[in-house]
């Protein structure tokens, strides 16, 4: 686990079950876990069964630990981004040379782009959505 402080914001990173941090969180009353998806885990697509299953998977894990927690302050965020500048792209054998560069979002702007409107003190109560589609 890593942890860094930032201004208002503080990190932690980790690889593992939610529930290594939500009963802190859930005892605190105050937390924020931030689940990353893909706009792929809305619909299948060709060539990417594998990868789309996973990132459904995250959208419905995230959906249901945000009913667990809606009787607390405790908030559960989806981000599900589109075309994301990564590795991934260069694993699955489609280089990111060959995507247009005008749809691409670099990984700090969707960093900013999921905290964008989110103080850590308000807490929607609302299903997560479509925002964007690829």
């Amino acid at each position: 686990m890593m942890s860094a402080e930032k201004g208002w914001f503080h990190r932690q990173t980790f690889r593992g079950s939610p529930y290594g941090v939500l009963p802190g969180f859930k005892s605190r009353n105050h937390g924020a876990l931030v689940n990353i998806g893909s706009v792929i885990g809305f619909d299948g697509y060709p060539y990417a069964a594998i990868y789309g299953g996973t990132k459904a998977y995250v959208q419905n894990l995230t959906t249901a630990l945000q009913a667990e927690m809606s009787s607390t302050n405790v908030v559960v965020q989806l981000v599900a981004p589109a075309a994301t500048v990564s590795e991934i792209w260069d694993v699955q054998g489609f280089p990111l040379s060959n995507v247009d560069p005008s749809i691409l979002m670099s990984t700090e702007d969707m960093v900013d782009a999921a905290l964008v409107g989110w103080s850590g003190k308000k807490k929607s109560r609302h299903r997560p959505t479509r925002t964007m589609r690829p």
